[in-house]
């Protein structure tokens, strides 16, 4: 628990800064850095025995969304 803390408070100021003042790739290739791990560890956690190749290839689409939502964005 404590270490949680430590990781947020110094998170979250780095966060804030690259949202306010990166240009909006960075924050692209964060969103989607944070979504690949976010898909490699519920794959991991659902199903043991899956082959590390479809691991892969459901944090590489993860990534894909959010980053290049950032390039493609709907609505133009």
């Amino acid at each position: 628990m404590k270490t949680r803390i430590l990781v947020a408070v110094g998170a979250i100021p780095i966060l804030v800064l690259i949202i306010l003042l990166a240009p909006v790739w960075v924050l692209g290739v964060l969103v989607g850095g944070i979504a690949a791990g976010a898909a490699w560890e519920i794959l991991r956690c659902t199903e043991k025995e899956m082959p590390l190749r479809m691991r892969c290839y459901g944090a590489a689409a993860a990534f894909c969304i959010p980053f290049f939502t950032v390039f493609f964005p709907t609505g133009r």
